[in-house]
C-alpha cells in the first residue's frame, strides 16, 4: 500500500481514521480498511471518506472495523465536522452521508454540537434479525443480561 495522507481522530471515546478525498483520490478495499481498522495496525472504530458532493460541500462515507459501509457516525461525523470547521473558517457546517444531512455547529474549542436528524424505528431498517419490540431489548455482553433497551436507527443501528 502507498502512503496515504490520513486523519485520526476520537470523538468521545470513538476513534477514527479519515481520509479526505476531495483533492486526491483514494481507494481502498474491504480488506484494506480491516488492516488499517486492526489495533495491531493503526486501528479504529470507523474508516471515514470525505468526497466533495455536487453542492460543493463535503459528503461522508462511513465503514466499520469489519469493512461494512454504515451509513452515518455521529462522532465520526462531529471530527469531520472540525476539520471542516477549521479550514472553511465557519462555526456552522453542514454533511451529507448516504440518507441524510447533518448540521453541525462549533461550540467551542474542541466541543462539536451535532443535529443526526430524525431516528428510524421500523425494526427492519434498525437491522434487527426478526420482529421484535424495539422498546424493550434484551442484550447479553460478556454474561451480563441488560433488559430495557430501546433499538434505532440513526444510521448506524444502535441500542439505548
Amino acid at each position: 500500500m502507498n502512503k496515504l495522507d490520513a486523519y485520526k481522530m476520537d470523538g468521545l471515546g470513538n476513534d477514527f481514521i479519515i481520509f479526505d478525498k476531495r483533492k486526491k483520490s483514494v481507494s481502498l478495499n474491504k480488506d484494506q480498511i480491516i488492516k488499517i481498522s486492526d489495533r495491531s495496525n493503526i486501528g479504529c472504530d470507523q474508516v471515514i471518506f470525505i468526497d466533495k458532493d455536487d453542492s460543493n460541500s463535503a459528503s461522508l462515507k462511513f465503514y466499520n472495523a469489519d469493512g461494512r459501509e454504515i451509513y452515518a457516525c455521529g462522532n465520526g461525523s462531529r471530527c469531520v465536522a472540525y476539520i471542516l470547521s477549521k479550514e472553511k473558517n465557519k462555526n456552522k457546517i453542514s454533511l451529507r452521508t448516504h440518507e441524510r444531512t447533518i448540521d453541525a455547529e462549533i461550540v467551542g474549542n474542541l466541543s462539536v454540537k451535532i443535529n443526526m436528524g430524525k431516528p428510524i424505528f421500523e425494526w427492519q431498517k434498525i437491522s434487527l434479525s426478526k420482529k421484535m419490540d424495539n422498546k424493550n431489548i434484551r442484550i447479553n455482553i460478556d454474561g451480563h443480561e441488560f433488559s430495557g433497551g430501546f433499538a434505532l436507527n440513526i444510521g448506524n443501528p444502535h441500542i439505548i
